[in-house]
């Protein structure tokens, strides 16, 4: 009935949610009182319908997302149920550790078996991707023209203008951040004791989630301050993480209200419609950083996920009004002028980012000159500015890109340049057909007319100290390494380099014969073809690991700076090999062509 793999976490799983519903119709007998029903409604659910959402690779991201939601609502929901009438204080041990002693057992069970079940699904998600439209030979290889062309100077940031942004930005975020909690401790109950203390540390936790919600946006609005200071790709990983915690705030925000005593929900009524627009609230929440973090697990297509990032804001919007109508410190004063003024910036952020730069973009569009197939599902394109100058890129820096053409959506994507800096403002990428969008990039067709918003990116050899490279690349992730060494042969670096290239078979490398030349061109250029799925390969196969690179590398490990760049697997296993290897943290830098 289900995969041998996960077999028996789900009967196990299934075992333990029939015990606790058991257990809980023999603790509290059928009553009429909506605190007793919701979860038995959650139990049954658990032993039906969660262990089939479980067993498919496509539904274990709901399977998992449901059960944690059922860990809080019958956690909560018995805690109130068990407390009608409770005569003892209203204390966080006496809520959560008497009453809902059995629940929080089976939540300690079932949760993690639900967990095992999703990494089983999460390392088994990749596979081949189904695409409409495949490359077809003969392939185009790209020869010297590409960088024997005009190169133009790049404009390159200086390390200090870096360090003083990062300095900067880091101080403004946590400017913010304590001024929230301040308000937060200001307000701090009259009475003393500790539901005092739990009611002050509801405060804290709701105003400073409330501000990372905020501030995520200035992190993934695309801002060139942002990019400057950390990369535009690092401030997206930061995003990610701080909704994370930002949910975890939100939810600790209600528990200590209501482990405190202080705050009572009864019946349903209108006086509590507040209350129920903050559960509204920490539901969305939930829901997004869910979608964000297992869209590839859950088979949304990116434009769905899109959409429903845009409730994000709409969060902000109710999270504002919940705290100045609620919020004791936020009525009147200072406080309330202060986040109306941060709100305000937020607003103005959105319509700069959602409204007034896409605009602009418009009027500076780029025309399409060339699509040729490179390989059995990859493609080169190539675009030239319409009546401007173009970008200024630093080698191995990304664009986000919006195509104008019949056959494919017009949203952004991110993508790295291939090309390196020229005159004449003309760009290409290399994009492999590996997801919803790319597999109808071959539909592309000269003359059709593309949008480019960038560069972003640090990852760069311009941006680092003189010296010696080693380059490792899986897959696709060569692009920005590519455009480094069309600009090293172009301008006649002289500094060793030494390549080491994995794909799955020799049909996946990307131009071969340019690669010959580049060697030819830049004589202290070595490159390392290395298979993981070609059984007759003459050369190095397996995986790029702690063997494999001491085999190839050994002397460049030693002093030469590391550039990775990779799917997000390949990059972790090459940094945990690099690290055993001896080689320090510093010396590394990783590009995970994955946003």
């Amino acid at each position: 009935m289900f995969p041998q793999p996960v077999r028996a976490p789900i009967w196990a799983f299934i075992l333990i949610s029939a015990g606790g519903l058991l257990l809980h119709i023999r603790i509290h007998p059928p009553g009429a009182s909506a605190y007793y029903w919701v979860p038995v409604v959650f139990g049954v659910a658990n032993v039906v319908l969660l262990p089939v959402l479980l067993a498919g690779r496509t539904t274990a991201g709901w399977g998992f997302a449901l059960t944690v939601l059922t860990a809080v609502v019958g956690t909560v929901t018995m805690a109130w149920h068990s407390v009608v009438g409770w005569s003892q204080p209203l204390t966080l041990p006496n809520v959560l550790l008497l009453t809902t002693f059995p629940d929080i057992l089976i939540v300690a069970g079932k949760v993690p078996l639900a967990w095992v079940v999703l990494d089983y699904w999460r390392h088994t998600v990749s596979g081949p991707v189904s695409c409409a439209i495949r490359a077809e030979g003969p392939y185009e290889e790209a020869g010297r023209g590409v960088w024997g062309a005009e190169v133009a100077r790049p404009e390159v940031i200086s390390g200090p203008s870096r360090a003083l942004a990062r300095v900067a930005l880091a101080a403004a975020m946590g400017a913010l951040l304590a001024v929230a909690a301040w308000i937060g401790l200001s307000g701090h109950p009259a009475g003393g004791g500790p539901d005092a203390v739990l009611v002050t540390l509801g405060r804290v936790t709701a105003l400073l989630a409330a501000m990372l919600l905020m501030l995520q946006f200035s992190l993934s609005a695309r801002l060139s301050v942002v990019d400057r200071a950390c990369g535009l790709d690092r401030a997206l990983r930061c995003h990610r993480y701080l909704g994370a915690v930002a949910l975890t705030l939100a939810a600790a925000h209600p528990a200590f209200l209501y482990a405190s005593g202080r705050y009572v929900l009864g019946p349903l009524r209108a006086e509590i419609l507040p209350e129920i627009g903050g559960i509204a609230i920490a539901a969305l929440l939930f829901l997004l950083v869910l979608t964000s973090d297992w869209r590839a697990l859950l088979g949304l297509r990116y434009e769905a996920w899109h959409w429903l990032h845009y409730a994000g804001f709409v969060v902000v919007a109710m999270v504002t009004a919940h705290a100045t109508q609620l919020g004791g410190s936020l009525r009147t004063g200072w406080p309330r002028a202060f986040w109306l003024t941060v709100f305000a910036a937020y607003v103005l952020l959105f319509l700069w980012a959602k409204v007034v730069r896409p605009r602009l973009l418009d009027r500076r569009r780029y025309r399409v000159t060339s699509v040729r197939p490179v390989s059995h599902d990859t493609y080169r394109v190539a675009l030239e500015p319409m009546g401007h100058g173009g970008i200024r890129q630093v080698p191995g820096q990304f664009a986000f890109v919006r195509f104008l053409a019949d056959g494919l959506p017009p949203e952004q994507h991110p993508f790295t340049i291939s090309s390196c800096p020229v005159r004449s403002g003309a760009v290409e990428f290399t994009i492999k057909q590996s997801g919803d969008f790319t597999c109808r990039i071959g539909s592309l067709k000269e003359g059709d007319q593309a949008t480019l918003e960038g560069p972003y990116g640090w990852f760069s050899h311009l941006l680092l100290p003189p010296g010696d490279l080693l380059m490792v690349a899986g897959g696709v992730g060569i692009t920005p390494l590519l455009s480094m060494l069309r600009h090293m042969a172009a301008t006649g670096d002289t500094r060793r380099v030494t390549l080491i290239w994995g794909n799955k078979t020799e049909a996946d490398i990307l131009y071969a014969r340019e690669l010959a030349a580049l060697q030819e061109a830049m004589p202290d250029l070595r490159v390392h073809h290395v298979m993981s799925s070609q059984g007759d390969y003459v050369g190095s196969r397996g995986l790029v690991d702690d063997a494999l690179l001491k085999h190839l590398a050994a002397e460049e490990l030693k002093s030469h700076r590391v550039l990775l760049c990779g799917p997000p697997a390949m990059v972790r296993l090459v940094s945990v090999a690099l690290r055993r290897l001896g080689v320090p943290s510093g010396r590394v830098h990783a590009e995970r062509f994955e946003l």
